[in-house]
């Protein structure tokens, strides 16, 4: 499918007038594989086709998932608003190497099964949530979670 067609209806999936079941259908004829009995709120954005979310799923409103280095979310995860999930990044060095736009690095980001992840989270590329865990409302995960872990904050720490 062509990017032109694609992003139409990547838009149309994204309108809040659009049923969640239909959203969930336009999603999954642009490449997304969606399991069953999720639900993807309106506002739902991705700039690449290589999502994967599992069963028992529920994505909040207006999340934006840069899947250019793939994504994969697991089974009975819960998202909140907002949630910025990165895969896409790019060496760091010198101005000059900086400015240069063709060097893009690819990471697959990952959120493991029953995790909770509250409003304004942002996932940086290659910060894996591991299974179970909770992220506080507005963290910014910079490093991969342990499993079961509770982190919150800006860089999100692992708390009790």
């Amino acid at each position: 499918m062509n990017k032109f067609i694609t992003s139409v209806i990547s838009t149309i999936a994204a309108l809040q007038m659009t049923p969640d079941k239909v959203r969930v259908k336009l999603l999954r004829l642009i490449g997304w594989k969606i399991g069953s009995n999720t639900a993807i709120s309106y506002g739902v954005f991705s700039s690449a086709s290589d999502v994967t979310i599992g069963n028992n799923v529920y994505i909040g409103p207006h999340a934006y998932l840069d899947a250019h280095g793939g994504i994969a979310i697991g089974d009975f995860v819960r998202i909140g608003s907002h949630l910025k999930m990165l895969t896409r990044s790019h060496p760091i060095g010198e101005g000059d190497i900086r400015a240069n736009h063709g060097d893009n690095v690819d990471v697959h980001t990952s959120i493991g099964h029953g995790s909770w992840i509250a409003a304004n989270v942002t996932i940086l590329p290659g910060a894996n949530v591991a299974d179970s865990c909770i992220i506080g409302a507005g963290a910014v995960v910079t490093k991969p979670t342990k499993n079961r872990g509770k982190y919150f904050g800006v860089p999100a720490r692992q708390v009790a």
